[in-house]
């Protein structure tokens, strides 16, 4: 069983993660993060520690919480404080999200990783495994591409990254109108073509600079090390943007 001082420190840690990222979230969100990364959590030891790090201003001045309606069990809606940038509207807090159900506490003793896949112990990774190739090496604003279907692009100096038309494009990602979202919580960003009537709005929809460059906005992208940049890999008609 995890103790309250873990509780409290991996709470910490999943929402400065998702305020760097300006996700929007309940604390039942933020629960069932925590309960991937340790083990025999239950949501009431985390929603408190959600409640009182707002309180003491851990989310930064931007943040603010609102009431929103959610459902619960047998379709019954009750109300749930939203954590949000000012800016961003409580509306795009999607439905789907709404009918979210708490996470099953592990007691296994090892709890799963969002960044890293949920494998299963009966599946152990072979041991002689063969590295994949290392991915192609991007500079912040060059608009070079080799071919690669993953790459690495390094921050310009505002903290902004940018990416070559020709490997978003090779993604099958063909409009003009790139979709910004964030790809699980913890995981990274994701981009998609964008799509007007989508039910979820995403993070941001981006448009080609004149250079031809996709630029991901710096506010975005506080999570990565500037001295590494983010890893850009193609994976079913999306790009998965995290850590190298």
């Amino acid at each position: 069983m995890a103790s309250s001082s873990e509780i409290e420190s991996t709470t910490q840690a999943v929402i400065a993660e998702f305020c760097s990222y300006g996700l929007m979230f309940t604390a039942l969100d933020v629960s069932n993060e925590v309960k991937t990364r340790i083990s025999g959590v239950r949501h009431r030891e985390v929603s408190p520690v959600v409640r009182t790090l707002f309180e003491a201003d851990a989310m930064g001045g931007d943040y603010v919480r609102s009431l929103i309606d959610v459902t619960v069990q047998a379709g019954k809606t009750v109300q749930a404080y939203l954590y949000h940038d000012q800016g961003r509207d409580p509306g795009d807090y999607g439905q789907r999200q709404r009918e979210q159900r708490a996470a099953a506490p592990d007691s296994s003793g090892s709890a799963p990783s969002l960044s890293s896949g949920s494998s299963s112990s009966s599946n152990p990774a072979p041991s002689a495994a063969t590295p994949p190739p290392a991915p192609a090496r991007v500079g912040a604003t060059t608009s070079s591409d080799d071919g690669s279907s993953e790459i690495v692009v390094g921050l310009a100096s505002d903290g902004s990254a940018t990416l070559p038309r020709s490997f978003v494009e090779r993604a099958g990602l063909r409009g003009d109108e790139i979709a910004l979202d964030s790809a699980g919580f913890g995981s990274g960003l994701v981009l998609s073509e964008a799509d007007e009537d989508a039910e979820d709005p995403p993070l941001e929809v981006l448009e080609y600079e004149a250079s031809g460059q996709l630029r991901i906005p710096a506010s975005y992208l506080g999570a990565f090390d500037p001295k590494v940049g983010l890893r850009a890999r193609i994976e079913l008609d999306t790009i998965k943007l995290d850590a190298p």
